[in-house]
């Protein structure tokens, strides 16, 4: 499930990753980025990537963190 998922994330030209609780059966905590000119529109590619997960019907999103950093 977590491939198939990473996969799709990576289709919407996001990184993906499994970034702790690989030892946890039925769990996983997923790192998502982007990089881009535009914090506006990387926010948006990160809330899509939200919105996606959580409309998988056999995910349930326990907590979600979502920070746009941009430099000058």
């Amino acid at each position: 499930m977590v491939r198939r998922l990473r996969d799709r994330l990576r289709n919407l030209q996001l990184s993906a990753a499994e970034v702790d609780a690989q030892d946890l059966w039925q769990r996983a905590v997923l790192g998502v980025a982007c990089v881009g000119a535009d914090a506006g529109v990387a926010r948006g590619q990160l809330e899509a990537a939200g919105k996606l997960i959580a409309s998988l019907p056999e995910v349930e999103v326990l907590g979600e963190d979502l920070e746009v950093m941009a430099y000058p």
